[in-house]
């Protein structure tokens, strides 16, 4: 699963990307998120998310989508292309 949403703002173009790629062995259900501004090094941020099932982790991330989407973010790549689908969001 991979996931990039944009938005354009006085402060700079924003990006937040989120993919599930397992980053250690012991997490089984997880995703990452990377966020910041286009060209802004220094403001470059990541965090980790595990969850304890596949439900939890498809709960979580849809209403971080939806909320990103309120703040004026949209979708310009998910992969794979069912995903906006399953996970019930426009585009």
């Amino acid at each position: 699963m991979f996931l990039t949403l944009f938005k354009t703002g006085r402060g700079g173009d924003r990006y937040y990307t989120l993919h599930d790629q397992q980053r250690d062995l012991f997490s089984k259900y997880n995703f990452v998120v990377y966020s910041g501004i286009v060209g802004k090094k220094s403001r470059k941020y990541d965090r980790h998310l595990e969850f304890y099932s596949p439900g939890e982790k498809k709960a979580v991330l849809k209403a971080m989508v939806e909320q990103k989407m309120k703040e004026g973010y949209k979708i310009i790549y998910n992969y794979p292309k069912e995903l906006q689908t399953q996970l019930k969001l426009s585009a």
